[in-house]
Formats: structure tokens, C-alpha cells, sequence
């Protein structure tokens, strides 16, 4: 419930002064002690900023345990500056149904239902096949080399949203079931490692200086195991045969792989100060925090860029309330950015571009 206290602004504030509740029925008159009130604000704001001070205090299970070992040794950073890293599978993984003729089967037909529905669909489809091959995310099966136990492949579908930067996205379906039996099944899906969105929020309004941000296309930027890749085949719109080297969104523990890797890398190449800094504004790939100056956000966002760029994990889409910020960023980093204060973009256009600053892993 909400309070207020009125008092004369020459009266001393050393000096208890005598209030009047507001009461028509029974008025009450009682006494406050300036000082204990100032007192007594000071210890409800430090303990409002208690709330966003982030205890790392590990509760996992045993089993949380494991995958979290598994999973941060068999993060191995590759030439490319990418990281390679295994899937968490379950120890009592299930047997997966040899599925590729009925997966071939369900896409001919889905493929002839977009060619139907709006052949422009259906060109965004190849569009973007095209670019998981350009960009090394996926590598060609041949016929010849597929074995009787040929992996297990993934149906994909097309979410259409037209005020996404792409209206036609590629879903792929690690839920599917055939015979009882989906991808997700057999994969642990790690600890909890996204922080608390309330808590980003507490912290992101402790500061004038706000910076918001994202990983570009984070998942796909994670290799996988070439002994993993087997179990994310799938067929594209033109009937060719392909398989994931990349982690993939709708894969359950895509985000723990990804999010507890890349923290790791930070930690790793960030001062301890910078690390404390950023550990907790981060919600999967979305940067969200809040700096007490302009120098002190140019700063610290050069260095985390630099950091994830060593990683190939690039920090784009930058939003700020600060038009002295967002003009310090070098010109790669403005593309798709864009400041809050700018006076020369509308209202309407700025809520057009918050909407397109999507999460790039297909949020």
C-alpha cells in the first residue's frame, strides 16, 4: 500500500515532527522521527538492490552435475574460432526408429502444400536452406554413404510472422514423434542457466545509461560432434539429403549448451570486474544492462564485443537510450542498431524497429 509523509520544508530535520492521519472519523495524531525515516528508506533501497545481487549457489542434481561436466569439457574451440561441443544425451537414451523414409515422406508432401498455399513461401524455404549451406551450418549427405542405421531425421514446418525481419522461418520439429519416440527423448536438457528475467529487470533500471543487445544467430554459431550430427538429418524442399554441424533451436538442450559455453568463454577472457558486470544480463542471447555513464558503457561493451567476437559470436542489434552511445559505435556495430533519443525517428518507426530486434535462435 502506498504512503506519504507531508511536513513544513523549513523544519529541521533532526526535529520529530507531529502528523495528522487523515481520518474524518477518529483523527490520530503521532510523531516521526525525520532521521529514523531517512534511515529506514535507505535500508528498503539496499535491500532492493539486494534482490539483484545473484548468488551463485549451484543447487543441481547429481544428474544436472554430470551434464554440466560433460558439457563444459567437451567445449574445444576450433580453428575457426567456433566451439564445438557435445550433445547431453541420457544415459538410458532410447534406440531412435529408423524414420528417414516417412520424414521423406511427410516434407514431399509439405513441400507441395506450400507450393500450393503461396510459391513465395515456399522460395523463402530455399532462401534459407541456402544460407545454413553458405554459412558451413549444415553438410551434404550422399546416398551411398548412409548405412542400414542411418540416423534420425527431423521434419521441419514454416512459422510465418510478417512483421519479422523474416516472415517465413524454418522450424525444425525435435518433438516429433515416430513410434513413440522423439529426438528430445534422449537428450538432458541440462540446468537451468537462463537468469531470471525480473532480476535483469531490477538491475537494468539501477543505471541512466541503458544498452540492450543480442548474439546473432547464437545457437547456429555452436558445432556439434560429428558423432551427434547423425541424429539431426534432414531432407529440404528440394528432396537433397543434409545433416546439422551446428546446434539448432527445438534441440532441448541447445540452450544450455550454448549459453553455459559462451559464459564460459567470457569468464575465461574477461577481467573479473567485466565478468561480474555481465554474467547476469544476459537472458539466452539477449543482452540487457545498465551503465552508470556513457564512457563506462563504451567501455565495457567494446571489450564484450571484442571477447564474443573471439568466439565468433557476434554482439549486434545494439538499442540505447543514450544518442552519445550509439553514435561511438563503429559502423558494422549501428547496422540494424539504433539509439531511443535519436530526433529524427519517429515513434512509430522506432517500435517498428523493436519489434524486428527478434531473438536470431528463432524466438
Amino acid at each position: 500500500m502506498g504512503w506519504t509523509v507531508s511536513y513544513a520544508s523549513t523544519q529541521d530535520s533532526s526535529t520529530p515532527v507531529t502528523l495528522t492521519q487523515v481520518d474524518p472519523v477518529s483523527p490520530i495524531n503521532y510523531t516521526v522521527d525525520l532521521v529514523r525515516l531517512d534511515r529506514l528508506l535507505l535500508d528498503f533501497f539496499d535491500l532492493e538492490k539486494s534482490l539483484v545481487t545473484f548468488q551463485d549457489v549451484e543447487l543441481l542434481s547429481a544428474e544436472e552435475k554430470n551434464v554440466q561436466d560433460r558439457v563444459a569439457t567437451s567445449a574445444v574451440q576450433l580453428k575457426d574460432k567456433h566451439y564445438m561441443v557435445r550433445v547431453p544425451w541420457k544415459r538410458n537414451c532410447p534406440t531412435y526408429p529408423q524414420n528417414r523414409k516417412a520424414v521423406m515422406l511427410q516434407q514431399q508432401n509439405h513441400v507441395e502444400f506450400l507450393r500450393k498455399k503461396n510459391p513465395d513461401i515456399l522460395a523463402s524455404v530455399a532462401s534459407q536452406f541456402q544460407d545454413f549451406h553458405n554459412r558451413d551450418w549444415t553438410e551434404p549427405l550422399d546416398p551411398g554413404d548412409l548405412t542400414s542405421q542411418d540416423g534420425f531425421w527431423l521434419c521441419w514446418f514454416v512459422v510465418t510472422c510478417l512483421h519479422k525481419s523474416t516472415p517465413h522461418r524454418i522450424v525444425f520439429d525435435c518433438a516429433r514423434k515416430f513410434l513413440g519416440i522423439c529426438l528430445n527423448d534422449g537428450i538432458h536438457p541440462g540446468p537451468k542457466t537462463q537468469n531470471d528475467i525480473s532480476m535483469i529487470l531490477f538491475a537494468f533500471r539501477l543505471n541512466p545509461v541503458a544498452v540492450a543487445a543480442d548474439v546473432s544467430k547464437m545457437y547456429m554459431q555452436f558445432k556439434m560432434y560429428p558423432e551427434d550430427r547423425v541424429l539431426h538429418r534432414f531432407v529440404d524442399e528440394q528432396g537433397k539429403w543434409w545433416q546439422f554441424k551446428s546446434h539448432i533451436f527445438g534441440n532441448t538442450a541447445s540452450p544450455y549448451v550454448c549459453i553455459s559455453t559462451m559464459m564460459n568463454h567470457i569468464k575465461a577472457h574477461a577481467s573479473p570486474e567485466l565478468y561480474d558486470k555481465v554474467k547476469n544480463c544476459f537472458y539466452v542471447d539477449d543482452l540487457l544492462i545498465a551503465f552508470k555513464d556513457v564512457q563506462e558503457a563504451r567501455t565495457v561493451v567494446a571489450e564484450l564485443v571484442k571477447i564474443l567476437d573471439m568466439a565468433n559470436l557476434p554482439l549486434r542489434k545494439f538499442v540505447s537510450n543514450s544518442a552519445d552511445f550509439w553514435s561511438s559505435l563503429t559502423e558494422p556495430l549501428q547496422e540494424k542498431s539504433f539509439s531511443l533519443t535519436n530526433p529524427t525517428t519517429s515513434r512509430r518507426s522506432q517500435e517498428a524497429d523493436v519489434s524486428n530486434t527478434e531473438d536470431d535462435t528463432g524466438n
